[in-house]
């Protein structure tokens, strides 16, 4: 492995995150972690979302999972229903209040990104997002939307 690769890489990392907010402790000025508001998204766009969908996308510990599902549920952006055909499942859905709190950050996000990328000129922006698809290929074991 060619260290000055690595190296370069890192920096790229540290200069993204802290770029676009994801070092900031809770992001995008909500209450609320990246992971958790992840946890949100995963939820809005999985079908038949379970927590081991969201365990096994997110890499994360059913306890620390379980954890944040039952927050999410007691301050009403999620709900849990149990499943007719096996009731050691339960499926996860957003809750009206789930629903029009990940629009309101969709919008945010895209606010938060089009003011980041506001002074590109068309031929600039097209250059970074083809770099991005480029990174995504390169580095993507499975694809993201």
């Amino acid at each position: 492995m060619q260290n000055a690769e690595v190296l370069k890489i890192r920096s790229f990392n540290r200069f993204y995150t802290k770029t676009i907010g994801l070092v900031d402790r809770y992001y995008l000025n909500t209450p609320y972690t990246l992971i958790q508001l992840r946890v949100l998204y995963e939820t809005r766009y999985s079908s038949d979302c379970t927590a081991r969908k969201i365990v096994k996308t997110l890499q994360l510990d059913e306890g620390y999972l379980s954890r944040l599902i039952d927050s999410f549920v007691k301050d009403g952006l999620l709900q849990k229903n149990r499943s007719e055909k096996d009731g050691r499942i339960f499926y996860i859905s957003l809750t009206q209040k789930g629903q029009e709190f990940v629009e309101m950050l969709d919008e945010k996000a895209n606010e938060s990104i089009g003011k980041l990328i506001s002074h590109l000129a068309i031929d600039e922006l097209k250059a970074v997002t083809q770099a991005m698809e480029t990174i995504t290929k390169y580095l993507s074991t499975e694809s993201y939307d």
